[in-house]
């Protein structure tokens, strides 16, 4: 790159390709793993070093297992034992806790996580929705955008949405709009079918 270190690009673009760093500077070889290159390679770049790289590429590839197969595999080996049964939330002064499969969906609000179950709603303010997200199980929630979980028994119908994605109406009426990200629909509906 003429204005700059490649290495900027990480910094701000999430790569999903596997990554061959060739450059006539040894001293950035350990930073190019770092970022989970698969091979360096300085030049003038060698035949055997090139086929080298072309090698471990290929047989990345041939081991790959797509994010959804992975997923399911994880599922399966996981014991439900490591998710939550519960989620303590605090209002004002008092402490109630609030039992997972009574959680129909999740959502993040005003800098608040708005938890609804049943015909109630809480909030949490302590964690961040990833880390309430890490605490679900994935067989029975998923994040459908940045902001929204649902579980999967709180899913009533799914309607072809604008752009590509879902819009889904929940059992329990909900006022709010819950839409599957575009780029997750293809994750979801592989989630929905279990």
């Amino acid at each position: 790159m003429a204005d700059g270190l490649s290495f900027s690009l990480f910094d701000h673009v999430e790569i999903k390709s596997h990554v061959v760093f060739t450059t006539a500077f040894d001293e950035y070889a350990l930073k190019a793993f770092e970022v989970k290159s698969i091979d360096y390679l300085l030049k003038p770049i060698e035949e055997n070093d090139l086929r080298r790289a072309l090698n471990k590429f290929s047989n990345l590839a041939q081991r790959s297992i797509p994010y959804a197969e992975l997923q399911k595999l994880m599922q399966h080996s996981s014991s439900a034992a490591a998710y939550k049964t519960r989620l303590l939330i605090r209002t004002g002064d008092e402490f109630h806790y609030v039992r997972i499969k009574e959680i129909h969906s999740i959502q993040l609000r005003n800098g608040l996580i708005e938890i609804h179950h049943g015909e109630r709603r809480s909030f949490l303010t302590d964690p961040n929705l990833e880390e309430v997200y890490n605490m679900l199980d994935p067989k029975l929630f998923y994040r459908i955008n940045r902001q929204q979980i649902v579980h999967v028994d709180a899913i009533k119908k799914m309607h072809a949405y604008l752009n590509g994605r879902l819009k889904l109406e929940l059992i329990y009426g909900n006022q709010d709009d819950f839409v599957v990200a575009r780029d997750r629909v293809k994750e979801f509906r592989i989630w929905i079918e279990g």
